[in-house]
């Protein structure tokens, strides 16, 4: 399952007006170029802002969230709190936090900057903010986990500018991850990796900028779909780490 795209960019190009340059920006952004417009690499840059974006909105919002309430964890513990709860009403309050945030800042770049023409399966701009959404969502939830393993709110700030460069690395936008060992292992568990290439996939980022291939950037249904499938996955793993660390770290006297 896919669409159609305008593949032709990549080859022979019909003529172009005069003073038409290859890489020059105008709006280009997460769409196809315009009338009289080459692929530029400008698309691919926007969508690693947006990606980097994500992963800064979700880790800045949670990675201080359990270390700086340790105390009022541990006396509400010591009552009965469990972890699971803790931690899925904390992931809750940062999933509407972070929803709230991609839903304000797609249209903000797609008001000044072209977007796609289509989706995949929905609306494009609800794709990119679908997308977006998770990875900000799989960034707070590693963030809870990060908050879980230190010992104070001082040590959040190295980690965090750790994690971020590491993204950035990781998400497959910078440079190609693809086919290359240990590098395409560690970017399985990155969620810039699958935030940037669902937003890839949908804006068929390979056909509209001057990148390399990648096949999760494939415009495809079942790549997109794996890729939202992932995010979640990692979601779900990285708060239950957090459960456990928890669970363990504050045991009740006599359970």
């Amino acid at each position: 399952m896919g669409r159609p795209r305008a593949r032709r960019l990549r080859g022979g190009h019909a003529p172009h007006p005069r003073g038409s340059r290859a890489g020059d920006p105008g709006r280009a952004g997460p769409g196809p170029p315009g009338p009289g417009e080459l692929p530029s690499g400008q698309p691919n840059q926007i969508l690693i802002v947006l990606t980097l974006g994500a992963v800064f909105l979700g880790l800045s919002a949670s990675i201080r969230d359990l270390v700086t309430e340790r105390a009022i964890f541990v006396r509400e513990r010591a009552i009965g709190l469990s972890p699971v709860a803790y931690v899925l009403a904390k992931l809750s309050v940062l999933g509407m936090l972070t929803l709230a945030q991609t839903v304000m800042l797609v249209p903000v770049v797609l008001l000044f900057r072209d977007g796609p023409d289509s989706g995949i399966l929905l609306w494009p701009a609800g794709e990119l903010v679908l997308a977006l959404w998770l990875c900000a969502l799989t960034s707070a939830a590693m963030g809870l986990l990060v908050s879980s393993l230190v010992g104070s709110g001082e040590q959040t700030l190295p980690v965090m500018v750790v994690l971020v460069t590491m993204q950035l690395v990781l998400s497959g936008g910078l440079f190609p991850v693809a086919d290359r060992a240990v590098l395409e292992q560690l970017a399985w568990l990155s969620p810039s990796r699958w935030g940037f290439a669902a937003m890839g996939a949908t804006s068929d980022i390979t056909a509209i900028s001057l990148v390399g291939e990648d096949p999760l950037w494939e415009p495809s249904a079942w790549v997109w779909l794996g890729c939202l499938l992932i995010l979640c996955v990692l979601t779900t793993v990285l708060s239950g780490a957090a459960m456990r660390r928890l669970a363990r770290r504050y045991r009740v006297r006599g359970r």
